[in-house]
């Protein structure tokens, strides 16, 4: 049966994942020469969430787990909650990592946003997308609240575009949600702070010094590396559970 001829009774036949969107490196900032997007794509997110809860209530930690909030008291923590959806990403389930980062100061930024660099955020959104729904899935999208223009309808373009693309119901809505309230916005977040820290590193934007926040960072870049069998993120890094493209 072709997607398209797909209907609500072949419930059966349609799968229903969801994707939990995080960026990092305001859009609108000089200071910050990469703008990232991240996306963890999962047919069961609930089984992510459910491990990550009681790795929180055995550490009794209820804090929100963020790149720019690494230290001493929370690395393992942070790589107990990664090591789940690395776990899921393993386990060959559907689960999958995909991530855009642009070079601000760079060609192709300058070439197809400069003029409006909020219209990234738009279309890394739907690149993300386009190369991530199967012919017979069904997917909702769970995004971290993010500084947007006024009157901007990201919500209603990305899912006419979305839709547009492959001609039926593909993506049926996008909820921009306070990631303090969801764990997987959460990981999503220390997996793009992580990379586009290795390509602020490279060029000298970051991890300069010495102090224990860096090592900390630089630990859980590197616990990160090791997971996902890559020496360095400034270029190109996929395998099939995972796909990190730059745009330089």
């Amino acid at each position: 049966m072709e997607p398209q001829d797909l209907k609500l009774s072949d419930y059966k036949l349609i799968q229903t994942p969801f994707a939990f969107l995080d960026e990092t490196g305001l859009l609108n900032s000089d200071r910050d020469r990469f703008f990232s997007l991240g996306m963890v794509k999962s047919p069961n997110p609930y089984e992510i969430l459910n491990e990550i809860e009681k790795i929180r209530h055995r550490n009794n930690y209820n804090e929100e787990a963020k790149w720019t909030s690494v230290f001493p008291k929370n690395l393992p923590i942070y790589k107990e909650m990664l090591t789940v959806l690395f776990n899921a990403l393993e386990s060959n389930n559907g689960t999958k990592y995909c991530m855009m980062i642009v070079d601000k100061k760079g060609k192709y930024f300058k070439s197809h946003y400069n003029a409006d660099p909020f219209k990234a955020y738009e279309d890394f959104s739907i690149q993300l997308l386009k190369g991530n729904i199967a012919p017979n899935e069904l997917i909702a999208v769970i995004a971290d609240e993010s500084p947007v223009p006024s009157g901007s309808t990201y919500e209603t373009n990305v899912k006419n575009a979305i839709n547009n693309n492959f001609q039926r119901l593909a993506l049926h809505g996008i909820c921009k949600v306070d990631s303090k309230g969801n764990d997987l916005l959460q990981v999503v977040d220390l997996l793009v702070g992580a990379i586009t820290y290795d390509l602020k590193a490279h060029h000298k934007l970051a991890g300069q010094g010495k102090s224990i926040r860096i090592k900390c960072k630089y630990e859980l870049l590197d616990f990160i590396k090791n997971k996902l069998g890559v020496k360095t993120f400034v270029k190109d890094a996929r395998n099939l559970a995972y796909n990190i493209k730059v745009f330089t």
